[in-house]
């Protein structure tokens, strides 16, 4: 067990960061799989013979980078006679052949094939693209027999953003699931349901047969004299509903004159319009007979009557209960929408919460406080972490002291090899004369003058600084010519990289 960590500044070369830790590095900001877009890439397609292609896209694979700008054709081998295998197309991150490579895993032959498992070890690291099934004694592979693997987020997945990775082995099972499953399902229900209906028509049949025989127009003459004296026994009884055109008293004691009534008897129906708006619980007293509460069908008092409206109740143990109110309730004017009306305990209530639309909220350093309201398809902004490049300022080398030379040829006095990656460094030096005579220093790489030579007749310190680029093994050199009459001195040479630091960005 190790703890690494990094970056750091490097002293005197004790801290050097190779490529595998950058992949380290890159591999904790972004997970596996295939980059979505397009929705088509690196996507496993037939040929009408025995090769597939891997269409064009991008992958990543513990922190490295494959690019495949084209149709890549891969070619199976022939189909067994009477055994079928499964070849897997897969990305293989190869540590000792230092790429990723597109390539077949070709299956074993069986009655039931399974597909190869992946390599996930120190040398190498596969992602499945699709599984290719050659069924025993073909000459070509269809599209059919190609299983794509890429949303299947155990055998590869996609690379949809940063740390987090879209878990798709759930839904991607389940879909399989289900089209194996449906298939038989629906010829169930279809047979279920052609018997529930046939069932259906044998009871109607056996209802309506007795019509049919005999005298047909001597029972259907029946039956609509039945249903017409039907009619009117609802009739009659809607008709027990006395209707009182004079209402009198106050809003809420109100009294009236009814013919006929001469006691409370439950079942008692009355309707009535109210003069004014009530205020309070409400009374109606009928011929005198006594005050009685008029109450909702939960039990509450009625004390919300509006001018002009019509109200039925029916007297039952000692109260008047109103009939078709339906506007019990405790939701509130601000639990509803603006512009839409409700009934409550109080009456038709008209809604004051605020109604957002697709709003977009866009998070800051702060707490961002929303609105009391109802919030419809809202976007909350998303925050992601990315690197951002910065100027040279990590140093990976740094001569602290003087070298000097009386050559009076270019003579190394500053010598390395370049362990890091490829890519472009800043080299900075000093140089001086021991007296006031010309000297020079050139910078050479893999023995090759590259940049300007320089020169200075002066014995004060004169910094160069120059860009080079360089690739991983180069021998880089400052080489320097001094005076017949003066040593030249070369100090401060160090060699910095870009550096960078994470910020975060909303989407």
């Amino acid at each position: 067990m190790a703890i690494i960590s990094g970056f750091h500044n490097s002293v005197n070369g004790d801290r050097k960061y190779g490529a595998d830790f950058f992949a380290l590095f890159f591999s904790t900001l972004i997970a596996n799989g295939v980059f979505p877009n397009p929705s088509t890439g690196l996507q496993v397609t037939a040929n009408s013979n025995m090769t597939t292609s891997v269409k064009a896209g991008k992958g990543w694979i513990n922190g490295y980078f494959i690019v495949n700008d084209g149709d890549y054709v891969l070619k199976h081998d022939n189909a067994d006679g009477l055994l079928k295998r499964i070849d897997r197309v897969v990305m293989k991150l190869n540590h000792i052949k230092r790429e990723i490579e597109v390539l077949i895993k070709k299956g074993t032959f069986a009655s039931n094939p399974v597909a190869p498992t992946l390599q996930r070890d120190a040398d190498a690291y596969e992602l499945a693209l699709a599984d290719v099934l050659i069924n025993n004694g073909v000459t070509q592979i269809t599209q059919a027999n190609i299983t794509d693997q890429r949303l299947n987020s155990t055998l590869c997945g996609i690379v949809h953003g940063t740390v987090n990775q879209v878990d798709t082995a759930t839904i991607f099972n389940q879909y399989q699931a289900w089209f194996n499953d449906i298939k038989g399902s629906v010829v169930g229900e279809l047979v279920a349901f052609q018997e529930i209906q046939e069932q259906e028509f044998l009871t109607w049949f056996e209802s309506i047969k007795d019509i049919l025989d005999g005298d047909v127009a001597a029972n259907l003459a029946a039956r609509v004299a039945n249903l017409e004296q039907e009619l009117a026994n609802h009739i009659a009884e809607v008709s027990h509903i006395k209707w009182i055109e004079t209402v009198g008293g106050t809003a809420n004691a109100l009294t009236a004159t009814v013919s006929g009534i001469t006691s409370y008897k439950n079942g008692l129906a009355v309707s009535f319009p109210a003069t004014s708006n009530s205020t309070a619980a409400m009374t109606l007293n009928i011929n005198g007979l006594g005050a009685i509460p008029i109450k909702k069908a939960n039990g509450t008092a009625f004390n919300n009557a509006k001018a002009n409206g019509v109200y039925t109740v029916r007297y039952r143990a000692g109260s008047f209960i109103l009939q078709g109110e339906g506007g019990a309730g405790n939701a509130q004017p601000s639990e509803v929408l603006t512009g839409k009306t409700f009934t409550n305990d109080n009456g038709e209530q008209s809604g004051t919460m605020n109604n957002f639309v697709n709003p977009i909220i866009t998070p800051n350093s702060n707490d961002v406080t929303l609105t009391d309201g109802f919030y419809k398809n809202g976007v909350v902004k998303g925050v992601f972490v990315v690197p951002v490049i910065a100027d040279y300022g990590f140093e990976v080398f740094n001569q602290g002291s003087y070298v000097m030379t009386a050559s009076l040829s270019y003579t190394p006095v500053i010598s390395m090899t370049w362990l890091g990656g490829d890519g472009t460094i800043r080299l900075t030096h000093g140089m001086y004369a021991q007296y006031t005579f010309t000297v020079y220093s050139q910078v050479y790489i893999n023995g090759v003058a590259v940049g300007i030579e320089r020169q200075s007749s002066s014995v004060d310190i004169y910094d160069w600084t120059q860009d080079f680029n360089v690739k991983k093994g180069d021998k880089i050199e400052i080489r320097a010519k001094a005076h017949y009459n003066a040593v030249v001195y070369v100090v401060r040479t160090a060699i910095k990289i870009r550096s960078f630091y994470l910020v975060n960005r909303t989407i």
